[in-house]
Parts: C-alpha cells; structure tokens; sequence
C-alpha cells in the first residue's frame, strides 16, 4: 500500500484536459496529515482513491483499482476524538486517519476519514464497501456524506483552517472490508439483484401484454404510449444506466444513480439530469413525459409524432397529429407472436442526450459610444451608495455591521435624507440567514426612533437564508423576487446577512466557491439593476479585510470596514470603485422601549444607530515600535520620489515589511513579523495607513503632528518631498 499511486490533482479545475493528473502515496499522505498544506482550496490537492488516472466515474467504474475507502462528516460532526474510538471500534484496530477539514470550527469540527487497504478492490466491490462503511457509521448515529460512493469522487488531503485536529492509528494492520464486511456485501448484492429482477420482470410482462393493451382503444397517442410502457423501458432506451432500482444519466458526471422510479413515476435528485424534479414525487415524469423530456427536448408534437412511427405500431400518425388528440380510437394490428401471446415490437431510433449547446451572446462596442458622456450618476445614498454594484460591509462581531445595514436600507425604502445626503427611494430585499425574531425588534425600534410607519414601506425579508452557491435556492431566489418586483415596482437594493449563513456548503476561503457566488449575485444584479450588499466577517489576522478569499476584494465594487471601541462604531470605506471615498463616519447604539411586552411584563427593548463622534488619528501617539515601521513605510514612500497630492503611493505588503525589518532589534524573524503586524494593525486603526488589495499608503490628512515630523525626517535625509502640514514651514 505504501507505494501504490493513487490519482491526484491540485484543485478542482485540475482535469487531464489542462494538465497530466498526479500521483500520491500513502506515505505522503501520513505526512501531510502531521504537516498539512495551508492553500486556498482552488490550489488544494485532492486524492481519488483508485489508481487508474481519470476523473470520469464510468472510466474509473470500467478500470479502476481502489485502495483506499473514506468518509466526511460535516453534518454533527462529533469530536474528532470520539470519531477515531468508534473507527477503532468499526476497524477492530486497522490503521486510518481522521484529520479536520479546512472549514472545521472548534464548534464545528468537520474532518475526514481515510482508511488503507491490504488489497485492491474492483470499482463494484469498492461502491459496495463505501456504502457498507456508511451504514457502519450511521450505526454509532454520526451521519457521512454518501458522495463518496460515486466512482470518480474526490477529496482533499489536509489542509489547514481555523481549527486542524488529527488522530491515526498506524501501528495495526491493513483493512480488508471484503473480509469484515462480507455478510453486509452479500445482503446489498442480494437486494439489488432481485431489484433488477423485479424490474426485469416487470419489463418482460409489460411487453407481453402491450397489443393486449393497446387493443382496448384509447383517446390519445399518451394515454396508448403511458398503457403500453412503463417508464423503466423509457429510460434504458434513453440509455440510462440501471443499479438496482436506481437509475443514472448517460451523461452524468458525477456518477451518481439519483433517479428512481415511484409509483410508475420517475424523479431525480440530480439538478443535471434532464428529469430532475427537486425530489419527491410532485411533478415526477411517467412513461411518456420521460419520453418526450429525454428523447424530444420537452417537444410534445415531436414525441407524438415518433411514438407513433416506431413505438405504438399501427397508430395513425396523421390523425394524432391533426391538432386533436382526443375524439378517436385506433386499434394497432399485432406485429409478432411470442407462444401464442401478442406482442409489439419496439424499434425506435437511438437518441443523442448529450445537453444542447447554448450560444452565449457576445457583444463588441465601438469607441465612439464608449466615449459619448454617460448617464449622471444617481447614488442611492449619496456619496455612499452608488445604484448598482456588489459591496460588502465587513466588521467583527457585535460592532454594529446588521443595524448600519439596516439604517441605511430603512432610508432608501423611506426615501429620507441620511445623515443630510440625498437619498433615491426604492424596493429592499433582506435575505435574513437568522430569520425573523431579532429583525422584527430592530425594524419597530428604528420605526419608533424616526417616526416613520415602516409597515407600508417596499421591504421584505426572508424567512430563512438562501444557498447563494446552489442554483435551484438562486432560482428560489429570483422567482421570489420577482414577485416583490411585479407588487412593488422597482427593487433598489438586496441586503445578504450574513454571507456565512448563505454560503449553503461553499467555502468562503475557497476562491472558486466565492466565484460561484459572485457569478451568481452578478447575475441578480445585471437582472435588477440594483446595489446588493453582503455583510461579512472581518479577517481572523488581518482586520482591515473580509474574512476568507483574498479573491472577495477584487470581485466587488463597494466596501466598507467597521471597527470598535467602547460603544462608538468607526466605518471607513475601503473601496469605492467608480468615486471618491468618502470620509469616515461613526455611530453608536441607543436603546429603543418596544410596546410589546416580556413574560414579566416588563417592556422588550431593541437598539437603533445615532450619529457619534469619530476618534482622530491626531490624537494617536506613536509608539517606539510604531515609530520603527511608520518610518519604513515613509521612506519607501519617499524614494517613490511623487508629489504627495497626485495618487496616493501605494507600497507592497511584503516591501514594507522587509523596510521595517532592518531597524527591528527582535531575536528572529517570526517575532518580527508579529511586531510588523501589530504595528501596522495600529497604524490603520489610527488612520494614519490606508490599503488595498495588499497595497499600503500614507493618509496624509489624518496624520498627527508628530507623525507628520517622521515623514519630513525621513523625507529630508532623502532630499525628497516634505510634508507642508502641522507644525511646518514652507520658504
């Protein structure tokens, strides 16, 4: 086992399209699980468990060798602790790795279990064992992720988040499953065996009675066609693949079987195959809807037509083709005599279900319109709120980023001046990943506050959050909104709260999962015309940042950073795309009595935002430390030898942090790096330091006095531009 290559890759755009697969051993494996690689997720790398180098399930179905069996728990995970004791317990003592995953949380510790076999497994005997294994593990109540019984599924090899956590056992042996899990191999192999019988069966009989059936008379073509086949034909002439009562489409690239059968109906869970009905039976596709789904592209006059040239032999296709499907009877002559009993020979055409290609407009503009003026700009808030774009407003917890939020789409939904600028009244849509209940209070509280009946007003909130990565819950989404548009006219602006909550499965971190989402409320945008804003996280080290992709930066338009101390909330903006930033602005909480009443009878209570006096960065004294890398930041500003009133000069993070470095006095670079970090989290705080996309540069209006004589020191033993600013004379 320790040298059998399994297939690998980097990311999960890696395919032998653009670049050969790799290869991991297992040894490599146990070293990275002590040693983890700490990437995005689009430059993870990821491990199929089989040898044969393919990401396609039914190659790997057809030639592949597997050597590994696996699980995620995401859902309730345990301890990671208590998860390795009852893999001990499952694997009487085999060796395996548990290891948490990149998005695990202390609260939340998601991790993955990697198991080594002694022997190579065939693709069947390998499903077989991974659904054995899952029930294994539902057993003890803890709940896999059963994506992992698909052929060609991936996982990522570890990868260091928030919380890492492992536990192995690598002193026992090799695993067997085909062994230990004999008996559950044998039932699953005698389950689907008489599933496929039964169907079998049913198929045969359905052919044996077909000119029996269709020799009662019918109405319409569909009526004779839903008589006289029973889906399951349907869907094995589409070229479905058949596990048991399970079914898979031709062109499935997952591999998954997500189509059954129910009641002569077929439904499937899989949003890429064609009968795709969102589970359950409602709206499930019979006989001839499949049909004509599968083989015509939802044409019903095309299925009719074929249906009845080559499936009900003897129906006159002229007359069901007429317009009126109802009002007549056929009676189709028997084709062929199989022991004495009638019956209707198939022979339809083959069909081609590969999904159509659909044509993407591409439009080119001439320079002449690029250069006409455009359209005057007209903020939803002025000079905060441009009328369309994504933006983010980024803050830790508790600092006030959902009642800002708030305050601002009450204005817009109002049509009222905030805080004196003009405001352009429109629709709002709140989608709430936290419901109602603290909502509805905050709403009334600021109803109160201002005055102002909300109760009339174009807003609506969500009763729960949205997957914002999936595309049925955006379609969910959209259909929604529509109807808000079509009761209330224009919509203005869509409040996301918080992106966490409607992110579904995604990961933030990953730069391709928030790609997904971007495409998605790009796509809402360019629809609605509107400005939609999410509310996130600020960065676990680096403040002035949302938290996750370093990607979320570039994708938006607007951002703004909210920071705290004691009960006064800072926002800055730290991005305006197509204007001026506007100056910081503060605000601080103030408690509102509710007229609704406590179980004690005592008035409930809610909080609005008030204006609120922002801390200047001139009162700030710099610190020794501060001093050291402030002064580093200068002189590289100053060897840009720029005239400090053009753009501001934007410095790389890595060349400041190698300026600062030279005059640091620490034992070793790390405590360096950590003292570079505090400092310049200061500096920013301050208002002093500005930045974006990584790129820092110095707020020359926001310096104190005493900063201002650090860059006219530095700037003198430069020979370069001097500060003409407090405390300075110009000759």
């Amino acid at each position: 086992m320790n040298n059998i290559k399994l297939c690998s890759g980097f990311g999960a755009k890696h395919t032998s399209k653009n670049r050969p697969l790799d290869t991991a051993v297992w040894d490599e494996i146990k070293a990275m699980v002590d040693c983890p690689q700490n990437v995005e997720k689009s430059n993870s790398q990821w491990v199929i468990c089989s040898t044969f180098l393919s990401r396609q399930a039914k190659a790997q179905e057809a030639d592949g060798e597997y050597w590994m069996l696996w699980a995620d728990i995401d859902k309730y995970p345990p301890a990671i602790s208590e998860l390795a004791k009852t893999i001990e317990v499952i694997l009487k003592g085999r060796c395996f790795e548990v290891y948490t995953t990149k998005s695990a949380t202390i609260d939340v510790p998601k991790s993955r279990i990697l198991i080594p076999l002694g022997r190579p497994l065939r693709p069947q005997e390998w499903q077989l064992c991974q659904q054995v294994l899952n029930d294994e593990l539902e057993s003890y109540f803890i709940c896999p992720d059963r994506c992992n019984e698909e052929a060609a599924r991936l996982f990522y090899l570890p990868n260091k988040g928030e919380h890492y956590e492992t536990k192995s056992n690598r002193t026992g042996p090799y695993f067997d499953p085909l062994e230990a899990f004999s008996d559950a191999i044998a039932a699953k192999q005698d389950v689907i065996k008489a599933k496929e019988l039964a169907i079998a069966e049913s198929i045969h009989n359905s052919q044996m009675r077909r000119s029996e059936r269709l020799a009662q008379g019918f109405k319409s073509p569909i009526d004779a066609f839903n008589a006289s086949y029973i889906v399951q034909e349907v869907l094995l002439q589409a070229g479905y693949d058949q596990r048991g009562d399970l079914y898979r489409h031709p062109y499935s690239e997952s591999g998954s079987f997500s189509a059954s059968v129910k009641g002569q109906r077929v439904h499937s869970l899989s949003s890429a195959d064609p009968l795709y009905t969102e589970g359950g039976g409602v709206g499930a596709h019979d006989a001839f809807s499949a049909f004509t789904v599968l083989c015509h592209n939802g044409d019903t006059n095309s299925a009719i037509k074929d249906a009845c040239n080559y499936w009900l032999n003897g129906w006159n296709e002229e007359k069901a083709m007429n317009g009126n499907l109802e009002g007549f009877e056929i009676m189709p002559a028997p084709a062929s005599t199989d022991q004495g009993q009638t019956v209707i020979e198939m022979s339809p055409p083959r069909y081609d279900l590969r999904p159509p290609v659909i044509k993407i407009p591409f439009k080119l503009t001439s320079i002449g319109e690029l250069l006409k003026q455009p359209p005057t700009l007209k903020w939803l808030i002025k000079g905060y709120l441009p009328p369309e774009g994504l933006g983010f407003i980024n803050g830790d917890p508790a600092t006030g980023k959902s009642l800002l939020a708030l305050d601002w789409f009450c204005h817009i939904a109002c049509g009222i001046p905030w805080r004196g600028n003009p405001v352009k009244q429109g629709g709002v849509v709140i989608i709430a990943g936290e419901g109602h209940f603290g909502l509805r209070r905050r709403l009334k509280a600021w109803d109160i506050h201002n005055n102002i009946d909300l109760s009339d007003k174009p807003i609506v909130v969500s009763d729960v959050g949205a997957s914002l990565t999936d595309k049925q819950s955006v379609e969910a989404v959209t259909e929604a909104i529509e109807g808000f548009v079509e009761e209330h006219g224009q919509l203005s602006l869509i409040i996301i709260d918080t992106l966490h909550r409607n992110l579904g499965a995604a990961d933030e971190n990953s730069s391709e999962d928030m790609a997904v989402y971007f495409n998605n409320l790009d796509a809402l945008r360019a629809k609605y015309e509107c400005l939609i804003m999410t509310v996130h996280h600020s960065g676990h080290g680096d403040k002035s940042r949302a938290r996750g992709s370093s990607s979320i930066r570039a994708a938006i338009d607007i951002e703004y950073q909210i920071s705290k101390s004691n009960d006064v909330s800072e926002v800055s903006c730290q991005k305006m795309k197509d204007a001026a930033k506007p100056k910081k602005f503060a605000f601080e909480p103030k408690e509102i009595d509710l007229p609704w009443l406590h179980d004690t009878g005592e008035n409930e209570t809610s909080v609005v935002i008030v204006e609120a006096e922002t801390s200047s960065g001139q009162g700030k004294k710099l610190s020794p430390q501060h001093q050291v890398v402030f002064e580093a930041l200068c002189r590289l500003t100053a060897e840009a030898n720029v005239e400090l009133n053009a753009d501001p000069i934007k410095i790389a993070n890595d060349a400041w942090r190698d300026q600062s470095f030279i005059k640091m006095t620490h034992d070793n670079d790390d405590s360096k790096r950590k003292a570079f970090k505090r400092a310049k989290d200061a500096l920013i705080e301050f208002g002093y330091v500005d930045v974006e996309n990584d790129e820092y540069w110095i707020e020359v209006l926001s310096l104190s006095p005493q900063a201002v004589g650090v860059f006219n020191k530095i700037s003198g033993e430069l020979s370069s531009n001097a500060i003409m600013g407090v405390g300075q004379t110009g000759h």
